[in-house]
């Protein structure tokens, strides 16, 4: 609505998760301020996709740029879009304070971006971000 409301006409909303494959997941929750995805259980299931099969449905070859803060689903989402990241030069802005078997998600993100041939850095210590770029300078705003 608040885009349609602002008179932007280039997005598409597909209201499915993302992941690194095309799936249905189970959505459990528990407090409400907390969600998480399982193959195992929960109360409600979801389709997830991997982002390079969706572009490729949609017939979207260019990427500029892909935030994320998904709550500890980045790793996932970011490996269903390797083929994108090669292909392009996306600015990359991906929350990674997330801890995942016992490691914040920006020890995995800083290398996985940087086997694809980007530079990155993890900055903004209130809430961690894995900046990253293949060339040319990337500037990490300051908002605290």
């Amino acid at each position: 609505k608040n885009m349609e409301k602002e008179r932007f006409n280039n997005f598409i909303i597909v209201p499915m998760g993302l992941w690194n494959k095309n799936t249905n997941l189970k959505l459990k929750t528990s407090d409400g301020l907390h969600s998480e995805l399982s193959s195992l259980s929960g109360e409600k299931e979801i389709g997830v996709v991997c982002l390079d099969d969706e572009l490729k449905k949609l017939k979207i070859s260019k990427v500029d740029v892909i935030k994320m803060d998904i709550e500890g689903a980045e790793i996932e989402a970011i490996q269903g879009a390797r083929e994108t990241l090669k292909r392009n030069n996306v600015h990359v802005a991906i929350a990674s304070y997330h801890i995942v078997d016992g490691k914040t998600t920006s020890i995995f993100l800083e290398d996985y971006l940087s086997k694809l041939g980007y530079k990155v850095k993890s900055d903004f210590p209130k809430h961690k971000t894995t900046y990253g770029k293949k060339d040319g300078e990337f500037k990490i705003l300051n908002m605290q």
